[in-house]
């Protein structure tokens, strides 16, 4: 029994991932999965197919896969900058590295088991040895295209926090700078908890230790409705509040 790869399995798969990375970086919904290894057929070789065909296709493929991922990579690391003053564009830049990290790791899993039921078809051991270096290789371009994608997913938190704490602090000068405008009270506690939330991440504080303290005791009650939240999204939704904020007081004057 053999294993033949379809082109359209692991190509595809990739390349789905690829085209989202545009200017408006729309990330289609499918990831590679499981679904990969099932669309792979699994049956006897024809008489017309060869061992030494069924290993070069593969070996064509395998080096096509990495090819599109390069150009993927090089299509995030240019749309960077064009998108790296948005919130809304970081957190999901953010996303959608992270998830080609794991698409990379599952890839690499598949091909794995592909050249390992094709490794015993190869005949000769300097073809045997060539075929491990070919695999060998292509294992450590994708180990290094994972370090690209989770150094830019890196990057795009970072950029985040840098506008996280830029929010924070225009919320530091709020009564200076807007003397006359007022928040309620549900605004102020909502922007402290997302704070705390981006800053700490869940609320860990226990029972609020002067139980007559009640400002105190809101904050703690609303810090902890958010326990769940990842700080990515407690800092993109804190940065939104912020946003909508000035522009609401910025529409009054």
């Amino acid at each position: 029994m053999m294993l033949i790869m379809k082109k359209k399995t692991l190509v595809a798969s990739v390349f789905m991932l690829s085209t989202g990375l545009s200017s408006s970086l729309s990330m289609a919904e499918e990831t590679v999965s499981a679904d990969i290894v099932s669309e792979s057929t699994s049956s006897s070789t024809s008489s017309s197919t060869s061992s030494s065909s069924n290993l070069n296709a593969f070996c064509i493929q395998m080096d096509e896969i990495v090819a599109e991922i390069e150009k993927t990579k090089h299509k995030a690391e240019n749309s960077f900058d064009e998108i790296s003053s948005n919130v809304d564009s970081l957190k999901d830049f953010h996303k959608q590295n992270l998830d080609i990290v794991a698409a990379i790791s599952t890839t690499q899993a598949f091909l794995r088991e592909q050249a390992e039921s094709l490794k015993e078809s190869v005949e000769g051991s300097e073809a045997k040895e060539a075929f491990q270096e070919k695999m060998k290789d292509a294992e450590q371009k994708l180990n290094e295209l994972k370090e690209s994608f989770s150094g830019l997913a890196q990057k795009a938190h970072d950029k985040m926090e840098e506008l996280f704490h830029k929010a924070a602090e225009k919320v530091r000068n709020f009564k200076k700078d807007h003397p006359d405008a007022q928040l309620s009270q549900d605004q102020q506690l909502d922007i402290y908890a997302h704070f705390k939330q981006g800053t700490c991440g869940d609320y860990t504080g226990g029972s609020v230790l002067n139980p007559l303290d009640l400002a105190a005791k809101a904050k703690a009650t609303k810090w902890e409705s958010l326990q769940g939240m990842s700080r990515e999204d407690a800092m993109h939704a804190y940065i939104s509040k912020v946003e909508a904020l000035e522009s609401e007081l910025a529409e009054t004057i």
